[in-house]
């Protein structure tokens, strides 16, 4: 936990010394963060009832942090220790404090689990955390007003998932998809390039949450860059658009 001093407990593993603060200079961020604000109108939470119980109404300043590190994949989010709320619920709550401000806002959201899910190779997480993101920009739209509000969803690169042509017919998508001409099965999907990511064999694995999709071709890579991503924009300026790199360079 970067916003504690070393050794002080996270309040939700308050026995786990590994996620335990980790900073040098003592400072307690969540401590200093709370004496700078109005007590009347500033929350600090770190589980799901806190969260539930805060009142946007009454709270213009809300800080939420639900882990010492990074927040639960949303299909596992349901397990988690001290309750974490989904990224749909924090955006409804932000928005609903946000939008008190007669002069407008500017709100960033990221999913950013989607990712570490691609690089770890788990398909399950990735796909689950992308509907979780669609869920949330969907109820940030039913919120605002399409000819007011300004909607930009992007990447900063792309990932190669990919579907291998070659599945026996009623395969699961997360599961396997047949066996190669050597015995060996394969996954449905495939992550189409990057060093062999098996870490355990697909035989063995019984959920399919665990399943680690292979990677087919060594290289060293897991992404590709941002030039590949769309970005897509609602509201005003209602269309989709491939970017260059000159895009994204000032000047």
């Amino acid at each position: 936990m970067e916003m504690l001093p070393r050794e002080a407990a996270d309040p939700e593993y308050p026995r786990d010394s590994s996620k335990a603060g980790s900073r040098n200079d003592g400072r307690n961020l969540i401590d200093e963060w709370q004496a700078g604000k109005d007590k009347t109108n500033s929350k600090y939470v770190w589980n799901l009832e806190q969260f539930k119980d805060v009142n946007p109404l009454e709270t213009d300043n809300l800080l939420g942090l639900f882990e010492p590190s990074h927040m639960q994949f949303e299909g596992n989010r349901m397990n988690d220790v001290g309750g974490e709320p989904s990224l749909s619920e924090m955006v409804e709550k932000a928005i609903e404090i946000l939008q008190k401000d007669k002069d407008g806002f500017f709100l960033m959201v990221e999913g950013g689990r989607i990712d570490h899910a691609h690089h770890d190779g788990l398909a399950y997480h990735a796909l689950h955390d992308t509907i979780a993101m669609d869920k949330a920009v969907a109820k940030a739209m039913s919120m605002t007003n399409e000819m007011e509000t300004l909607f930009i969803v992007i990447a900063d690169h792309s990932h190669v998932l990919s579907i291998g042509g070659a599945a026996d017919r009623g395969s699961p998508i997360l599961g396997r998809g047949g066996l190669m001409n050597d015995g060996l099965p394969f996954t449905t999907l495939s992550y189409a390039n990057g060093p062999e990511g098996m870490r355990l064999p697909i035989f063995t694995i019984q959920r399919l949450s665990q399943l680690i999709q292979r990677l087919m071709v060594e290289k060293t890579s897991l992404f590709t860059p941002m030039d590949q991503c769309r970005i897509f924009f609602t509201g005003y300026m209602n269309s989709t658009t491939m970017p260059t790199w000159s895009d994204m360079l000032p000047g």
